[in-house]
């Protein structure tokens, strides 16, 4: 006789859209985009980059995303660009362009 175990957790992983705003919140939260009058343009600016990345590239991924973009800054908003980049580097590396402008225009 053999019996089913069903195990379910107690809460369900997050994947997908719902965890790109949730990242992007985690890594602003400590620096001075955490503040809505730096936040709200850092997202338009994300949304805006992914939906023009999906017109003029082929499907990319969160990995290659944050390799295209971590490139040494020459300009006064090495900050942005770094959280931008570690956005990227902190979401699934599998994850595409697709399901992140998902998550960002989801919020």
């Amino acid at each position: 006789m053999s019996a089913s175990l069903h195990i379910i957790p107690a809460r369900p992983p997050r994947v997908g859209p719902a965890i790109v705003m949730e990242t992007l919140r985690r890594i602003t939260k400590y620096t001075r985009f955490n503040d809505a009058d730096a936040f709200d343009p850092l997202l338009e600016d994300l949304i805006l980059y992914l939906r023009d990345m999906r017109r003029v590239t082929p499907p990319l991924c969160a990995a290659l995303i944050a390799q295209g973009l971590d490139v040494p800054a020459a300009h006064p908003s090495h900050e942005r660009q770094n959280v931008i980049v570690t956005f990227f580097r902190s979401l699934p590396p599998r994850m595409t362009a697709r399901l992140i402008l998902s998550g960002l225009e989801g919020q």
